[in-house]
């Protein structure tokens, strides 16, 4: 497939999803998640050889983004933003409905196979989050590893189902894991502690660590992860340019991170 051709299925299926998870309740008072263009192309790629009908691959992808919807939405309850019982409560229920609509789509295929991938990867990232939150200290490279496959999962077991290789699963876990760290530095920067952030901060402890020091603890993961990404784009040549293209664009934004912090005065 051609670069305009995978960018084009990119916007087609993100104009799907977004129509597919509006409900007019939901839209007055929950922030819909931003959908992530990398993910589709992913899923995408993944089923490139499939022998199956453009309808049913869309469906595919939709089904698995709307599950990643269901997921992020609920993480977004343990938000301390949110002060406000009913918005925690339309959190859940759109959560909730996010599942239900993933599962439908699949069902009406009855895909039962690829309905059990996908529930065991979000038992896994349930049971990754639980690590997470229960992280001490010395526990950073269990931490990261958590991460991951809290990233990557859903992801690598849809492509799984499909018969990828290993390898590109590999690729799909370390792009994703590269993405969130870099997305994380950047919250660092901006003075934003999120639950990433304070969850970090417990492998520290006792000792209180410095931003700089968390900083300089993800820049040495996004290091790594962005050495092992250059090295399976030589193992893997006929990706699509497309992806590339993001992972330069990923280097361009890993090199603007690297640069000496401005302190706000």
């Amino acid at each position: 497939m051609a670069v305009f051709d995978y960018e084009q299925q990119i916007h087609n299926l993100k104009k799907r999803v977004e129509k597919k998870s509006f409900h007019p309740y939901f839209s007055q008072y929950v922030k819909p998640s931003v959908i992530d263009e990398d993910r589709i192309l992913f899923l995408a790629y993944s089923l490139r050889n499939a022998d199956i009908s453009t309808e049913e691959m869309d469906t595919y992808i939709s089904a698995a983004m709307l599950a990643h919807y269901a997921i992020d939405m609920h993480e977004k309850v343990t938000e301390r933003e949110l002060t406000s019982v009913k918005e925690k409560q339309l959190k859940v229920l759109a959560g909730d409905y996010y599942s239900g609509l993933y599962y439908s789509l699949l069902a009406g295929y009855q895909n039962i196979e690829l309905i059990k991938d996908l529930a065991d990867a979000i038992k896994i990232i349930n049971e990754q989050k639980i690590n997470i939150f229960q992280m001490g200290e010395g526990n950073s490279h269990l931490f990261m590893n958590s991460i991951k496959q809290v990233e990557s999962i859903l992801l690598t077991k849809f492509s799984g189902h499909f018969n990828q290789s290993c390898l590109y699963n590999e690729l799909i876990e370390e792009f994703l894991f590269l993405k969130k760290l870099l997305n994380e530095i950047k919250m660092m920067k901006l003075g934003k502690k999120n639950l990433f952030f304070k969850s970090l901060e417990n492998c520290f402890l006792p000792h209180v660590p410095t931003i700089t020091e968390l900083e300089s603890l993800c820049f040495k993961y996004a290091t790594e992860s962005k050495k092992k990404l250059e090295d399976m784009m030589i193992s893997l040549p006929n990706l699509p340019s497309i992806v590339e293209t993001r992972l330069n664009q990923m280097n361009s934004h890993y090199i603007d991170l690297s640069s000496p912090r401005v302190e706000e005065r």
